[in-house]
């Protein structure tokens, strides 16, 4: 979450000050978020914490939410969501469209609240219809259901679409996903490709491995192993665990980049120690072979059998060809 201000540049700290000792509303909460930030000031989020709460109490309606974000997160006090929920009720009775879509989203998720779907809907659709670019993405949200019907996926690529035109990177991630499926839309790998760029420039991980998938295997866009491990590398740095299984496999076979055994191997114990069925079967091949390491049977085993035991057909081929067996 983001604290928000109407912040003046021209205005300075000790401007700011003043005025909001003077007991200014719109000031204090201007001077909250000085100390959030660092401006014309050291960051001190116990300063912070007070001044968001005598905007609050004065009834600025940015002043709440801020101080809501506050408790959400912790800063400055301990976290609290249901203390968060009561000051985002109040911003967003005010009209607050960032406190409204912060409000839908407590409810879809029953945080500081019980979950109530009806009040998500109403809070996060008189965001969205307001612009608020995060409202429009979690509105997606609730309509894009594992039960959704045809109309709900509709309604969800339209709400998607909103966001991800004014930036949303997980919508925009959301967005290249349907288009790849047809999923309330038809299929258009160009699309997809497009919208994925747009989320992994943003840094979302998720996109950035999708659009390292798309120049691999020449979706919607030219085949380009280069920047297949460039956006791969980019995703399994930030923990993705696909595309880490798949950097090691672009390094074991020197594919957009030159072979290196032990980085291959560091890229599948990653994605390994998260489950990926496929890294853990290439790390027992590399223990099992000495590619980047010492041999080391037990390791082999070790990792081959955690595949084995998710039923990974692969997994009982490595298992026998090099009679791991014996090593548990």
């Amino acid at each position: 979450m983001f604290l928000v201000v109407n912040l003046c540049q021209a205005q300075t700290f000790e401007e700011t000050m003043k005025k909001a000792k003077l007991g200014n509303a719109e000031a204090q909460n201007s001077l909250g978020f000085m100390y959030s930030k660092g401006i014309g000031t050291s960051v001190n989020n116990e300063e912070a914490f007070h001044w968001f709460m005598r905007s609050a109490e004065q009834g600025s309606a940015m002043g709440q939410r801020n101080f809501g974000i506050m408790y959400y997160e912790g800063f400055g006090t301990l976290k609290n969501d249901s203390l968060a929920f009561y000051w985002f009720k109040k911003s967003a009775e005010q009209g607050d469209e960032q406190a409204q879509n912060l409000l839908g989203y407590m409810y879809a998720k029953g945080l500081g609240t019980i979950v109530n779907d009806k009040e998500a809907f109403y809070w996060l659709m008189k965001s969205a219809e307001k612009g608020d670019a995060n409202a429009q993405n979690n509105l997606g949200n609730m309509y894009y259901t594992e039960d959704a019907t045809p109309e709900d996926k509709k309604q969800a690529f339209y709400w998607y679409k909103k966001s991800a035109e004014q930036g949303c990177a997980s919508a925009q991630n959301t967005l290249g996903s349907m288009y790849v499926i047809g999923d309330g839309v038809p299929i258009d790998a160009t699309e997809a490709f497009h919208w994925f760029k747009k989320s992994a420039k943003q840094d979302n991980a998720e996109a950035q491995r999708k659009l390292a998938q798309s120049f691999a295997n020449g979706i919607g866009t030219l085949k380009n192993d280069s920047l297949a491990f460039h956006w791969y590398q980019k995703s399994a740095e930030q923990g993705d665990p696909i595309a880490q299984y798949n950097l090691g496999l672009m390094f074991f076979k020197g594919e957009g980049t030159f072979l290196n055994y032990e980085r291959s191997l560091y890229w599948f114990d990653k994605g390994a120690q998260q489950g990926i069925s496929g890294a853990q079967d290439m790390l027992g091949i590399q223990y099992a072979l000495g590619l980047g390491t010492k041999i080391d049977n037990r390791k082999a085993a070790f990792w081959v059998e955690k595949s084995l035991n998710t039923g990974d057909e692969k997994a009982k081929e490595i298992w026998n060809e090099f009679e791991l067996y014996k090593y548990k």
